[in-house]
């Protein structure tokens, strides 16, 4: 065994203690947890915890024999060439990692402060929380969300130029508002697809109109299947957690066929980056066979390591952040005067000042990977790094735990702050602040609006019922 591979070991064994640790946690207190804050906080809180680790756990898995070797380390599907090579950090960084998880899991989960003015709801409100709202409301909303897709595609598509829908020559860096050349206001529009796309599986599990909502879900996927995006692999997971949901009946036939679906979207936009063009037609001719990719990884060991290291990247930027903050000192990675400030501000670009200041000049690991959020926390500031995701997590908590009476206002907006909150640590682990920080927010408006006009809704129902 190699001095490598035994550093990975190492940091692998970190990583699967905290995942028992957290699982055996969660066996002996979900119950009360649900009982508690509701089922939503609870599964919500899971999830992001499951991700986090997980996703440190696969890019260590992808480094090992026998379908890696660290010491001549294939990397697929990442530009701009490999990065985070010291491998005698790797256990360092995993105990950060893993400590920042279990400490926002645990906040979650025991942010006692939320429990005053609420008890635990009934079997009867239990069951309430999973009662579908009447068809006609959820069938109006689906046509509303598949008229905004088709609004963001056309919109998309205009300003990007209709070729680029077959086949675009220029890569998929200019298409996604990535290079200086580009039209930055691309940027809107991608985040709009993945909220659209997975609005359409929420709807699909209310009992939605499937036909409405799978043209929604198609227009929202098209665009990250012609520049190769991973956010298909959201998208998809998000549509076969909604379809086994819907289709509880034929559960057991779906499950191999939603498994097989899942795993080839998280493959398929890494496959599509070793093409040099990109568009429908790149997708139909390595769909077809007449192109085999840069890297040929056609091979069960790439697509191995495609898959592993499509889901852990963000660990391996963080790895390599933490390798450059120890070696050349934190002065070496520090970040521009005012970059966080402005990296939280949820105001746009052109208001707060980031697109004339930082536009472009986001720290990054090599031209094509930049720094993810927790990166840049850590470079930043230790304690940033634990405080910040665990702040966001006591926030969100407020506004996903179960009120005395939950009505259905209450249940599809805590729903949906629950996409977007799992959705904002997923793209924090990859992506900047600035990215991240989006869906936060967003999620904490719509958890506001849902308190506030459920509240008015009670309050209003109460009065008609004193003048009757």
């Amino acid at each position: 065994m190699s001095v490598e591979v035994a550093y990975i070991l190492e940091a692998l064994g970190i990583g699967v203690v905290a995942l028992a640790f957290g699982l055996a946690w969660w066996w002996g207190l979900h119950r009360k947890w649900k009982r508690d804050y509701g089922p939503i906080a609870a599964y919500v809180a899971l999830t992001i915890f499951l991700y986090l680790i997980g996703s440190a756990i696969a890019w260590c898995a992808s480094l090992l024999p026998p379908i890696n070797d660290p010491r001549y380390t294939t990397y697929l599907g990442i530009g701009g060439g490999g990065y985070a090579r010291n491998y005698a950090l790797y256990p360092r960084a995993m105990l950060w990692w893993c400590a920042m998880a279990l400490l926002v899991f645990l906040s979650m989960e025991c942010a006692l402060v939320w429990r005053v003015g609420r008890r635990a709801g009934s079997a009867a409100l239990s069951a309430e929380m999973f009662k579908v709202p009447r068809k006609m409301v959820v069938d109006l909303w689906s046509v509303l969300l598949l008229a905004a897709a088709i609004a963001a595609f056309v919109t998309y598509y205009g300003t990007v130029g209709w070729d680029c829908l077959i086949l675009s020559e220029g890569g998929r860096f200019e298409l996604n508002g990535m290079v200086v050349e580009s039209t930055q206001s691309v940027r809107w529009f991608l985040p709009t697809f993945l909220t659209t796309g997975c609005l359409a599986a929420l709807l699909l599990c209310m009992r939605g109109n499937p036909v409405t909502l799978l043209f929604a879900w198609i227009l929202s996927a098209v665009p990250f299947l012609t520049y190769a995006s991973r956010g298909l692999s959201v998208l998809a997971l998000a549509a076969g957690v909604a379809v086994l949901y819907r289709f509880r009946r034929y559960r057991r036939l779906a499950v191999l066929p939603v498994v097989v679906g899942i795993a080839v979207c998280a493959w398929l936009p890494l496959r599509l980056r070793e093409e040099p063009n990109t568009g429908l037609k790149v997708l139909a001719d390595v769909v077809t066979g007449q192109t085999r990719g840069s890297f040929k990884s056609n091979g069960w060991n790439d697509v191995a390591i495609l898959m592993l290291q499509n889901t852990g990247q963000g660990f391996g930027v963080f790895c390599e952040v933490v390798s450059r903050t120890e070696v050349s000192g934190r002065d070496s990675v520090a970040l521009a005067p005012g970059y966080i400030r402005t990296s939280f501000s949820p105001l746009p670009s052109a208001l707060d000042g980031f697109a004339v200041n930082y536009l472009n000049k986001d720290p990054r690991v090599n031209p094509y990977t930049p720094y993810s959020a927790f990166a840049e926390l850590l470079v930043f500031s230790p304690w940033a790094f634990f405080a910040i995701p665990i702040l966001a997590a006591i926030v969100t908590t407020g506004f996903l735990a179960q009120p005395r009476v939950p009505g259905k206002v209450w249940i599809v907006c805590s729903l949906i702050v629950g996409l977007l909150v799992i959705n904002g640590f997923v793209q924090a682990s990859q992506y900047a602040i600035r990215t991240a920080d989006r869906y936060i927010y967003a999620a904490w408006v719509i958890g506001a609006a849902g308190i506030v006009f459920g509240g008015v809704h009670r309050v209003a129902r109460g009065n008609l019922g004193k003048v009757d």
